[in-house]
């Protein structure tokens, strides 16, 4: 995915979700399984849109390997 930035005042457009679902169709038009959607920090106002997508996994740096995120 290309990182996104947008200005405050049109937060409320949601253009990280419009982006990412533009990416989910880009993605199944090429065949593929997975699509990574970038950074994504805990706690992160401007980065949450991406946590609302699942399934999702997430990098473990302590296991080196990624690991399936459970539903909440």
């Amino acid at each position: 995915m290309m990182y996104l930035f947008y200005h405050p005042d049109v937060r409320s457009l949601s253009p990280g979700t419009f982006n990412v679902l533009k990416g989910i169709d880009e993605a199944r038009r090429r065949g593929k399984n997975y699509l990574q959607l970038g950074y994504f920090v805990n706690g992160c106002r401007s980065l949450e849109y991406k946590g609302r997508f699942h399934p999702q996994e997430r990098f473990d740096w302590k296991l080196q390997a990624w690991i399936p995120e459970a539903l909440e």
